[in-house]
Protein backbone atom coordinates (compact mmCIF):
# COMPACT_ATOMS: atom_id res chain seq x y z
CA UNK A 1 0.00 0.00 0.00
CA UNK A 2 1.21 3.47 -0.84
CA UNK A 3 0.23 6.60 1.12
CA UNK A 4 -2.65 8.39 -0.51
CA UNK A 5 -3.53 11.15 1.93
CA UNK A 6 -1.31 13.16 4.22
CA UNK A 7 -2.85 15.85 6.38
CA UNK A 8 -2.38 17.61 9.66
CA UNK A 9 -4.02 15.56 12.39
CA UNK A 10 -6.62 17.22 14.58
CA UNK A 11 -6.11 14.53 17.25
CA UNK A 12 -3.27 16.61 18.72
CA UNK A 13 -3.96 19.60 20.98
CA UNK A 14 -1.70 22.04 19.07
CA UNK A 15 -3.34 21.13 15.75
CA UNK A 16 -6.81 21.63 17.29
CA UNK A 17 -5.66 25.08 18.44
CA UNK A 18 -4.33 25.97 14.97
CA UNK A 19 -7.58 24.75 13.39
CA UNK A 20 -9.69 26.83 15.81
CA UNK A 21 -7.65 30.00 15.21
CA UNK A 22 -7.78 29.43 11.45
CA UNK A 23 -11.57 29.16 11.51
CA UNK A 24 -11.86 32.45 13.40
CA UNK A 25 -9.36 34.56 11.48
CA UNK A 26 -9.13 33.14 7.99
CA UNK A 27 -12.08 32.93 5.60
CA UNK A 28 -10.29 30.47 3.31
CA UNK A 29 -9.55 28.03 6.16
CA UNK A 30 -11.33 24.73 5.46
CA UNK A 31 -10.34 22.86 8.60
CA UNK A 32 -8.44 19.74 9.49
CA UNK A 33 -9.68 16.26 10.31
CA UNK A 34 -9.25 13.73 13.08
CA UNK A 35 -8.02 10.24 12.34
CA UNK A 36 -11.56 8.92 12.89
CA UNK A 37 -13.00 11.40 10.37
CA UNK A 38 -10.33 10.37 7.85
CA UNK A 39 -11.23 6.69 8.38
CA UNK A 40 -14.91 7.56 7.80
CA UNK A 41 -14.00 9.33 4.53
CA UNK A 42 -12.17 6.21 3.35
CA UNK A 43 -15.12 3.99 4.24
CA UNK A 44 -17.66 6.25 2.54
CA UNK A 45 -15.49 6.21 -0.61
CA UNK A 46 -15.44 2.38 -0.84
CA UNK A 47 -11.91 1.76 0.43
CA UNK A 48 -10.83 -1.41 2.20
CA UNK A 49 -7.67 -2.40 4.12
CA UNK A 50 -7.62 1.10 5.63
CA UNK A 51 -4.63 2.12 7.71
CA UNK A 52 -4.29 5.48 9.45
CA UNK A 53 -0.89 6.28 10.90
CA UNK A 54 -0.49 9.29 13.20
CA UNK A 55 2.85 10.83 14.06
CA UNK A 56 4.09 13.76 16.09
CA UNK A 57 6.85 15.47 14.09
CA UNK A 58 7.87 17.86 16.85
CA UNK A 59 6.25 19.82 19.69
CA UNK A 60 4.07 21.67 17.17
CA UNK A 61 3.24 19.51 14.16
CA UNK A 62 1.15 16.34 14.23
CA UNK A 63 0.32 14.63 10.94
CA UNK A 64 -1.43 11.50 9.70
CA UNK A 65 -1.10 9.37 6.61
CA UNK A 66 -4.05 7.38 5.30
CA UNK A 67 -3.67 4.25 3.16
CA UNK A 68 -6.22 2.00 1.53
CA UNK A 69 -7.32 -0.02 -1.48
CA UNK A 70 -10.31 1.03 -3.58
CA UNK A 71 -12.98 -1.68 -3.04
CA UNK A 72 -14.52 -1.35 -6.54
CA UNK A 73 -11.19 -2.23 -8.14
CA UNK A 74 -10.91 -5.42 -6.09
CA UNK A 75 -14.39 -6.58 -7.10
CA UNK A 76 -13.79 -5.94 -10.79
CA UNK A 77 -10.37 -7.61 -10.77
CA UNK A 78 -8.72 -4.34 -11.86
CA UNK A 79 -6.49 -3.90 -8.82
CA UNK A 80 -2.81 -3.28 -9.41
CA UNK A 81 -0.18 -2.25 -6.89
CA UNK A 82 -0.38 1.46 -7.72
CA UNK A 83 -4.10 1.65 -8.48
CA UNK A 84 -5.12 4.08 -5.73
CA UNK A 85 -7.50 7.03 -5.65
CA UNK A 86 -6.42 10.49 -4.42
CA UNK A 87 -8.89 13.19 -3.46
CA UNK A 88 -8.85 16.48 -1.59
CA UNK A 89 -10.45 16.55 1.82
CA UNK A 90 -12.74 19.56 1.97
CA UNK A 91 -14.85 20.16 5.05
CA UNK A 92 -17.10 23.13 5.53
Amino acid sequence: MDPIIQDICDDYLMMKTVDFIGKIGEKAHVGSTTSEELRDLFLSSNFTDIEIEKMKLNWFWGIMIGKGIKRDNLRQGLFEKNDFCIWNILKS
